[in-house]
């Protein structure tokens, strides 16, 4: 699945726990669950991503060094 920083805090998310994919579809900013829904999903632990670790592509998704999709 692939994963975004949120437009609001910049935290890492996966569109599987959010509706990124509808948002995405609108061209309406990509949301992490607690700005989306006022509540982290948990399933892994919220970050932020480091310097350097990933690539925003056209699409506005993360992409790691190598081009490929990042996982969380």
């Amino acid at each position: 699945m692939p994963i975004f920083a949120c437009s609001q805090c910049g935290h890492i998310d996966n569109t599987a726990c959010t509706t990124a994919w509808e948002r995405w579809a609108y061209g309406d900013p990509l949301l992490c669950s607690l700005c989306e829904f006022g509540e982290w999903h948990g399933h892994f632990p919220r970050r932020k991503p480091k310097p350097g670790e990933f690539q925003v592509d056209k699409n506005r998704f993360l992409q790691d060094a190598e081009g490929r999709g990042g996982e969380e």
